[in-house]
């Protein structure tokens, strides 16, 4: 007996990780309390990386894993989408906290990633502190050589390019580009589904074990592109008439792995999936979402995942509502 279509839109309970990053801001944010004591550097809201799969929190699939969902549901979950090259839902969704700075680091592309599956991501600053910053990139004309003589060593910081974020900032970050977040931000952090990250600086610091955090030297010279332009971040504008009346958009990123926007909303509205399927982050306002049985009020910190052949949603903003769109290739 074939299992019944999964239209209905789907809640995932909530990773909280200990970083030594980390700060105390994120939890509350989110409305949770920590099963540790130390400080939260990321809650991951979506996730298919293996051994780290979200699970299905309230409704008919309650307490399956995404991954069990999509060998059993697959054309209903992504539809026109693909998956990850090694068959996971191919985005991840987390929030993040740096209360200090994170370690200068590299992802690899698809092509350079072990298992064919790279890490380009992008962030959108729910809040930054003045002067906050972030490394998005090396500077024109570094070349290889003279990089790699200090990768691993303080003087890595006079080859590193900074930008200045402003809360509702946006910043994409392909796979290959050197980067750091800096201390003073919350964010979105929206990505391929890997969890590959080669360390190269960590500021000198030890980690939460007391111990120095192991680098990745040889393996992150290999996949840094050294052709790439520094990442510079926008402040998006919202517009109408790519949405029904009432509601405003700005789109962020458009690359061969998702297309990501931010919406904002006045009105009630209807919603279609295109054949692909959703996921939407609501990082301001409440709204009451609808579809296929459910009636549940979304508010900041949410994240629900619309399977591709849901067909048809609807928000009902309680107050102005701001949410991102996340959406597969």
């Amino acid at each position: 007996m074939s299992p019944s279509p999964l239209v209905e839109p789907l809640f995932f309970r909530r990773l909280l990780k200990e970083t030594v990053w980390g700060g105390h801001r994120l939890a509350p944010w989110l409305g949770e309390t920590p099963f540790f004591d130390g400080p939260v550097g990321e809650s991951w809201e979506l996730s298919d990386v293996t051994g780290q799969e979200s699970v299905v929190m309230g409704g008919a699939h309650d307490g399956k894993t995404l991954h069990a969902l999509l060998e059993t549901h697959r054309e209903n979950l992504m539809g026109l989408a693909s998956l990850s090259a090694d068959g996971r839902f191919p985005l991840l969704v987390k929030f993040l906290e740096a209360e200090k700075d994170l370690s200068v680091q590299v992802h690899p592309a698809d092509d350079s990633a072990p298992n064919g599956q790279g890490k380009t991501e992008c962030w959108y600053f729910l809040d930054a502190e003045p002067k906050a910053e972030v490394i998005c990139g090396l500077k024109k004309g570094t070349l290889r050589e003279e990089f790699s003589a200090v990768a691993s060593e303080s003087e890595i910081e006079t080859f590193l390019t900074r930008q200045p974020i402003s809360s509702g900032d946006f910043l994409f970050v392909p796979a290959g580009q050197v980067h750091a977040i800096r201390p003073g931000v919350l964010l979105c952090e929206i990505q391929q589904t890997s969890d590959i990250t080669y360390r190269l600086y960590d500021w000198g610091r030890v980690g939460l074990n007391g111990e120095m955090r192991e680098t990745h030297i040889a393996q992150a010279l290999e996949v840094i592109d050294f052709h790439s332009s520094p990442s510079v971040p926008i402040q998006p504008v919202l517009s109408a008439g790519a949405l029904p009346e009432g509601w405003t958009s700005a789109p962020l990123a458009d690359d061969k792995h998702f297309r990501i926007s931010l919406w904002s909303g006045e009105y009630g509205a209807n919603f279609s999936t295109d054949a692909r399927p959703r996921i939407h982050i609501v990082i301001a306002g409440q709204a009451q979402l609808q579809s296929h049985g459910v009636d549940r009020a979304v508010k900041p910190g949410d994240t629900f995942l619309i399977p591709a052949a849901s067909q048809g949603y609807s928000l009902q903003p309680l107050e102005s509502c701001t949410l991102l769109e996340a959406v597969p290739a």
